[in-house]
């Protein structure tokens, strides 16, 4: 048994030993507050995109019922589709031309004729623009919901590359006069800017609270470049100003 002595000297010895553990732990890790710790890594890859802003002008009931999947502008009014994935067409000579997309199907109604082609690297089409580029009038830009991407093809039929868009439902897709691009992602209730060439997306905007909740599914731009969108749960048609 050790003597009263040594076991005071022995107690000394392990609160000092103690003491310098806790000043040790408290250089070490004390200091520290939740604010040092990394941010978790965000489930959204585009939560640091610039943003822009959608200013709603008015909504239109358009009485076509629930289901609507895409739509075309024409001089008659809005022309909605339910059978079809993706829709776009412009005004040439007076005739209104126009193709249609779905699964990996391309049709186009010309002036005397109506033609088919199976897109190459498609996995499912949901979206269809035409490009408004003097220097490229034969391209077109197809949403594919299967590979989350935007794809470019020429004359309709020469698969040019693409922009995938991770983590986005991609459904309808239009072009600006200024030769942007944007689409709509139906699972997040936002539309996505990309820049003309396809090279980035540059920016995204939640859609307002006026019409959240709706699932956005076609995109459309009228001739003073106001965004036209359909939803798929709703009757209506609601018109943006699009801003910077």
């Amino acid at each position: 048994m050790l003597s009263s002595a040594w076991s005071r000297r022995l107690n000394v010895v392990m609160r000092h030993r103690a003491v310098v553990g806790i000043c040790v732990g408290c250089l070490l890790g004390c200091g520290k507050t939740a604010s040092d710790e990394p941010p978790a890594p965000s489930a959204d890859p585009h939560d640091g995109l610039a943003r822009f802003e959608l200013t709603l002008i008015e909504e239109l009931e358009h009485g076509f019922g629930l289901g609507a999947e895409t739509l075309m502008l024409r001089a008659e009014g809005p022309w909605l589709m339910s059978d079809w994935a993706g829709a776009d067409g412009a005004y040439v000579e007076g005739t209104f031309l126009y193709g249609l997309v779905k699964d990996n199907v391309l049709e186009w109604h010309d002036f005397f004729e109506q033609s088919g082609s199976l897109l190459h690297d498609m996995g499912s089409a949901s979206g269809l623009a035409l490009s408004r580029d003097a220097r490229c009038r034969s391209c077109f830009f197809i949403t594919d919901a299967a590979d989350a991407a935007v794809k470019n093809y020429l004359n309709g039929e020469v698969y040019q590359g693409k922009l995938a868009i991770d983590g986005a439902d991609l459904q309808g897709i239009a072009v600006a006069g200024s030769g942007s691009i944007f689409v709509a992602d139906a699972e997040k209730r936002r539309i996505f800017r990309v820049s003309a060439d396809l090279g980035a997306v540059e920016a995204v905007a939640t859609l307002p609270d006026e019409v959240g909740g709706q699932v956005p599914t076609g995109l459309a731009f009228d001739d003073q470049d106001r965004l036209h969108v359909c939803f798929r749960d709703s009757e209506r048609i609601a018109m943006f100003m699009v801003g910077d």
